[in-house]
């Protein structure tokens, strides 16, 4: 990845590790496509966009292990930059009720603000990234704490704060909630459209 050093523009950030990253810590795997077999089990159950790159003989073997992108040899950071933002949650939310924007770690819906903890930022960026698709438990816990937590019951106490949130900042108790659970197994954001509610159950 010699092309492309540690940089940032205040919105989209590259670090380089020789390993891969806490899933705690990025929103976005950019692995070499020789070095992805030997990553792919790991970094696959963070349930995170993985992107590969390298020379053009590598692109099938990367899609077929299950990587969403694939930046062909030459690339530059302004590649990586817009190719990602396909795949990596919008900075806002639109419900029947209105629209809300990301700033950093605080929701804001009009003249209402509501500050985020970091659990129930990546949390909203994890369901929002995969706005509609249910979003498993484990990818969850992963994401916030690099492990599965069997019988533990903080990622549920995370999602009940973000609800109640969404409903401060909609001035009304949202019924049913955006956040869907689907028990036992994860949950899936609900937004977009007056109907979206009822699609999902």
């Amino acid at each position: 990845m010699s092309q492309v050093p540690p940089k940032t523009d205040g919105w989209f950030e590259i670090s380089i590790s020789e390993t891969p990253l806490p899933p705690t810590s990025v929103d976005l795997y950019l692995i070499p496509s020789l070095d992805l077999h030997n990553c792919w089990k790991q970094v696959s159950r963070y349930g995170l966009p993985v992107f590969a790159y390298g020379p053009a003989r590598m692109l099938a073997q990367s899609f077929e292990l299950g990587c969403l992108d694939y930046l062909r040899s030459p690339w530059d950071y302004h590649e990586l930059r817009y190719r990602s933002l396909r795949f990596l949650a919008p900075p806002r939310l639109d419900f029947p009720w209105g629209r809300i924007r990301i700033r950093g770690t605080c929701l804001k819906s009009g003249e209402m603000e509501q500050q985020l903890s970091y659990p129930e930022l990546r949390i909203l960026q994890l369901l929002n990234s995969r706005s509609r698709q249910l979003v498993s438990r484990r990818t969850l816990e992963y994401a916030l704490w690099g492990r599965e937590r069997p019988g533990s019951r903080a990622l549920d106490m995370h999602i009940v704060a973000l609800r109640k949130k969404l409903n401060l900042l909609a001035g009304k108790e949202l019924k049913p909630s955006p956040i869907v659970s689907v028990r036992g197994r994860g949950y899936r954001l609900v937004h977009n459209s007056s109907t979206a509610y009822t699609d999902c159950g």
